[in-house]
């Protein structure tokens, strides 16, 4: 997906399907900042990872191939489409009920609000 890119925060959805906010500082400020603790490094040439939302984990989105949607912001809310999609079949649905946009804090990771139009008129993937 393309970035966005704020300050020292740079946001934007992996390939595993999970919305990431990174500070772009990493560790060469010497902090672990934000609430994710897990890295594994803090290395100051690595990341340092502020929070992330696993779409397909939490959320259920089951993603047509990828994630390829460009993140957006205005104020505190960051913007961005889930990928739900049609299966290897290019016929079924896996997850109609899933979110296909969703409004997510973009200081915390707090999902604020999603919907899942087009529902089952979905005709590939909510990219």
């Amino acid at each position: 997906s393309t970035v966005y890119c704020e300050d020292t925060r740079v946001w934007y959805v992996t390939s595993r399907g999970e919305v990431t906010c990174l500070d772009a500082e990493g560790f060469r400020d010497d902090e672990n900042d934000g609430g994710f603790q897990a890295e594994p490094s803090d290395d100051k040439y690595e990341a340092d990872v502020i929070w992330k939302l696993d779409m397909m984990g939490e959320l259920g989105v089951s993603q047509h191939n990828m994630c390829s949607c460009s993140v957006t912001a205005m104020g505190d809310y960051l913007f961005v489409d889930t990928g739900n999609g049609v299966d290897e079949s290019h016929i079924n649905i896996p997850a109609p009920n899933a979110p296909s946009h969703l409004c997510i804090d973009k200081n915390t990771g707090k999902l604020l609000w999603s919907d899942n139009s087009p529902g089952t008129n979905v005709l590939h993937g909510q990219w």
